[in-house]
């Protein structure tokens, strides 16, 4: 287990629990989180469920419960809301400009120009991105009508 999968979780859930070694992976994911979580933040819960023995399922779903309330009453939930609406209009944007702008870029010979200048090492890779991304720049002020 990474550290970084331990920061993505609200609530652990380990599944199987009817299963030799399931207690074992518990504690040791709550052993991570022990060294994870600073004070004052959520630590997400390890939760033992199994579908074969019906056990855990109300334990899982109270733990869910728990983590909404505590993101509402620290006004969480609307922070978490407004940046996933950030990252994913982020991303939708930069798809966009890819392809109105980058993909016909790549395919004409001012950026072949700048692959050759790169290969015969006139220019670094840096230097060929900043005269890529000028050009394009250059490209969408015109494309907006005030160039």
């Amino acid at each position: 287990m990474k550290a970084g999968i331990m920061e993505i979780a609200d609530v652990f859930s380990v599944n199987k629990a009817d299963i030799l070694g399931a207690e074992i992976v518990s504690l040791e994911i709550q052993k991570l989180l022990d060294m994870t979580i600073r004070d004052g933040a959520w630590k997400p819960p390890v939760v033992l469920t199994s579908a074969m023995e019906d056990r855990g399922i109300e334990d899982l779903y109270q733990a869910v419960e728990n983590h909404y309330t505590f993101l509402t009453e620290r006004g969480l939930m609307e922070k978490r809301k407004k940046e996933q609406i950030d990252a994913e209009l982020s991303e939708l944007i930069l798809l966009k400009l890819k392809e109105d702008f980058i993909s016909p870029w790549n395919a004409s010979a001012e950026f072949k120009d700048l692959i050759d200048r790169v290969y015969c090492k006139e220019i670094d890779h840096f230097k060929a991105r900043n005269l890529a991304v000028n050009s394009m720049h250059s490209r969408i002020i015109k494309s907006l009508g005030r160039g």
